[in-house]
């Protein structure tokens, strides 16, 4: 029996990434899983792995920032699983650009998603939890949400709201057995830093420089942010609720010298 065997999971952002690292390992020890991507594309070949891997899983193409449209993909999800029980909020998309040069679209479109799009997932499936007094939301933030970074003042504020939503939902949660925690992840080998990366016309120089700067001298795998994912969502974690957990191969202790995106990109 896995950790999660009977457990209906909804994970957003998971067409890709550490999105779709976490639906797969949720699937693995056991759970349903609604994959939710503003790609549906993509969300369904995550959704067709797992059950080709004799696992449960549905696709849904939703942008998380329409609230509008999460409402009724609550219902169909509810009619068809008969609840849910953990809550991913994953999606987000990256917003650059200092105070200076940030433009008011894509701020608020960095506000829609990284931010707003979490409290509309959870607002739709909240009265559920309640009803059931049982539920689990995780968050996921960013180590700049912690730190800060040049050049990503719409980025690092979303990811920095999340914490400060987390332990509101854990507070407010308690009283209904409802947990909520969240994840900063540090650098991860994902296909969305490889494109970062690319787009500075120096990835390779980048990569090899993050490398060593890091105390673990290695970003993560997006395998391993998943199972950081799957402790806060299983039993084990029963006490576990408005915390945030770190994963960042030791970047923001700055061991080796501390090193943000910003600083391989130049002026």
């Amino acid at each position: 029996m896995g950790r999660l065997a009977g457990k209906v999971a909804f994970v957003t952002g998971s067409g890709s990434g550490i999105g779709e690292a976490v639906a797969l390992r949720f699937a693995e020890e056991g759970a349903a899983v609604i994959c939710l991507d503003i790609n549906e594309s993509s969300a369904l070949r995550v959704a067709e792995t797992i059950s080709g891997n004799s696992g449960k899983a549905i696709a849904v193409g939703c942008d998380v920032g329409d609230i509008q449209s999460m409402t009724k993909i609550r219902e169909t999800v509810l009619s068809g699983f008969g609840g849910v029980d953990i809550v991913v909020n994953n999606a987000g998309v990256g917003v650059a650009g200092s105070i200076g040069t940030l433009n008011r679209e894509d701020w608020q479109r960095g506000i829609d998603v990284n931010l707003s799009g979490a409290y509309n997932v959870t607002k739709v499936f909240w009265q559920h939890f309640v009803d059931r007094r049982r539920g689990v939301v995780i968050n996921t933030s960013s180590v700049m949400g912690i730190t800060g970074d040049a050049k990503s003042i719409g980025y690092c504020t979303a990811k920095a709201g999340l914490i400060a939503f987390t332990k509101c939902l854990a507070i407010d949660g308690a009283p209904h057995g409802i947990r909520a925690n969240c994840v900063c992840p540090g650098f991860v080998d994902t296909p969305a830093m490889q494109q970062e990366l690319k787009s500075m016309g120096n990835g390779s120089q980048a990569l090899r420089m993050i490398e060593k700067q890091l105390p673990v001298g290695r970003m993560a795998r997006s395998q391993e942010i998943a199972n950081g994912f799957l402790f806060l969502a299983s039993d084990d974690a029963s006490y576990v609720t408005g915390a945030t957990l770190i994963m960042d191969g030791g970047s923001t202790i700055g061991y080796r010298g501390s090193i943000m995106l910003s600083d391989l990109e130049g002026e």
